[in-house]
């Protein structure tokens, strides 16, 4: 029996019409018209809602029932995989991308909020500089700085709270997962709806980064600042703004591209695709123990290193040069176990 026919049994077992059942799921008649003709179906929170109505599951919706269906799967393979396969019901997949939208904007919020900080510190030490504001340079870095830190301490609380919201569902990162029958189809529409979200953002957000350096450009003759805080028209607040406006621009744009980037990838982990297929999820875990050795080892060198020399402005190189190196280890990683 297809989705169809159950709406159209459970409704009758019920005695109610196409309006009545349409009233209390917020639609239309003929949207549960097309739903038992079966020219439609509905989105993931109506089929939930339908499970809610009929008290029946959602699996039960959305399986045909199949004569042979103890045929189908092999049980030694069942019983070899069951405790490393985890099952994703549809009221699971509907929890989990409700809360990677909310984790995706708040996690864009937490960027854009350090880069305001940094903005608001440079606006105050400019405007000082200036004369536009009438107060000492200690007390414009105290102001400047002040601001800095409160921003910057909402933005880590702010990334705590999400990152341990979305602590339960960390198996569908690290774990293989198996969809339970139906849910890959919804997983997938749901993709393919914000697909068009995800190129907007995307191109917007590359759009204020690329726009970010026009408030320099045009607050000095075309000419860049010759540093962050110290301008070649040191009396003009156009050129005290520049560098703030700029940091607006770019923390548009990176929330604007965090947020479309991290939703996205959500799809992805639920779908098992690109750097959520189950043997890169093998091999990253094979990856965390090198990975937490190496970055230790590195912190150590460079600490030493730094200590030693009283270099700090050149120890810095340390950091691409390793992140380089630990790439080519996970490259390597990669390649030699998909070969394996």
């Amino acid at each position: 029996m297809i989705f169809a026919d159950k709406i159209i049994q459970l409704r009758k077992e019920r005695n109610w019409s196409q309006e009545e059942l349409a009233s209390q799921l917020g639609v239309s008649r003929q949207s549960i018209s097309k739903w038992e003709s079966g020219s439609s179906l509905p989105d993931l929170d109506k089929i939930i809602k339908l499970s809610q109505i009929f008290d029946v599951s959602t699996d039960y919706l959305l399986k045909e029932e199949m004569e042979n269906e103890e045929t189908l799967c092999n049980p030694k393979w069942d019983f070899e995989r069951k405790e490393k396969v985890h099952k994703i019901s549809l009221e699971d997949t509907d929890l989990f991308l409700k809360a990677r939208r909310q984790y995706a904007f708040k996690i864009g919020m937490g960027v854009s909020l350090c880069l305001l900080g940094f903005s608001f510190l440079c606006l105050v030490t400019n405007l000082q500089e200036t004369g536009t504001l009438s107060i000492s340079e200690d007390t414009a870095n105290a102001i400047g700085i002040s601001i800095l830190l409160i921003l910057v301490g909402l933005a880590t609380a702010i990334f705590i709270t999400s990152v341990l919201s979305m602590h339960k569902f960390n198996i569908l990162e690290e774990e293989e997962l198996e969809l339970l029958y139906g849910v890959q189809g919804v997983v997938e529409k749901k993709k393919e709806e914000f697909h068009s979200t995800y190129t907007t953002f995307l191109a917007l957000g590359v759009m204020f980064c690329i726009f970010s350096v026009l408030p320099p450009i045009l607050s000095n003759g075309f000419f860049l600042p010759n540093t962050l805080f110290h301008y070649r028209q040191p009396g003009s607040v156009l050129s005290a703004m520049s560098t703030p406006l700029m940091l607006w621009l770019i923390a548009i744009g990176v929330a604007m591209i965090i947020y479309a980037c991290l939703t996205q990838s959500g799809f992805s982990m639920l779908l098992q695709v690109d750097d959520y297929e189950p043997d890169y999820k093998r091999i990253e875990k094979k990856m965390e123990p090198i990975a937490s050795i190496y970055w230790i080892a590195v912190t150590t060198i460079y600490l030493a290193i730094s200590f030693l020399t009283r270099r700090w402005d050149n120890t810095w190189i340390i950091w691409p040069i390793a992140g380089t190196i630990y790439a080519m280890i996970s490259v390597y990683m990669h390649h030699f176990n998909h070969k394996t």
